[in-house]
């Protein structure tokens, strides 16, 4: 099995975040699927301020931002990776193939992992968590990162929050059979 600690086991910041949904989990896992950020306010405010349209926060747009499905387990988890120099205006985005995640360490960049894991907690009761971490290539790197983490990284944390209510909104309500 492969998890936060295969895909990114040395990191230089960790967040962890999760919540209890009245749902299965095959019904939370399809929510993470059709996540649509732009559904917050919130998100889409603070995605605006790095460029981000709000077309762009679809699981679709983020593949095109530069995020890559590295894991995908159905009903259990789901990784997605991004490597840049995220304390740049542009992020200095990188592509990469999925498979060769966990091996790269391009000097001067980052790699960053969202990971997101389902554990059942008995009937139509799931616990969803989210684990980002972000590892720095190298000193410089690492600096940079550092400087621009302690300005971005409480926002981090709250698009964490706020995702893990829209997953949660949606998935109850495609449990209730209102979705």
């Amino acid at each position: 099995m492969s998890g936060p600690d295969t895909l990114l086991p040395c990191f230089d910041v960790e967040t962890v975040h999760g919540i209890d949904i009245d749902a299965p989990t095959s019904g939370v896992f399809g929510a993470v699927r059709r996540l649509d950020l732009s559904e917050s306010l919130l998100i889409r405010l603070l995605f605006r301020l790095r460029g981000i349209r709000p077309e762009d926060l679809t699981q679709e747009g983020l593949r095109h931002l530069g995020f890559r499905v590295v894991l995908e387990r159905p009903d259990r988890a789901l990784a997605l990776g991004i490597i840049g120099r995220f304390w740049t205006a542009s992020g200095t985005l990188v592509d990469f193939e999925p498979s060769e995640f966990s091996s790269i360490a391009t000097p001067g960049y980052a790699k960053a992992l969202w990971y997101f894991e389902l554990d059942p907690l008995g009937p139509g009761r799931t616990h969803l968590r989210t684990v980002t971490r972000v590892s720095c290539a190298d000193p410089v790197s690492r600096r940079r990162f550092r400087a621009y983490w302690m300005l971005a990284g409480p926002f981090s944390s709250l698009v964490r929050v706020r995702t893990l209510r829209l997953v949660k909104a949606a998935a109850e309500m495609d449990d209730d059979g209102k979705g």
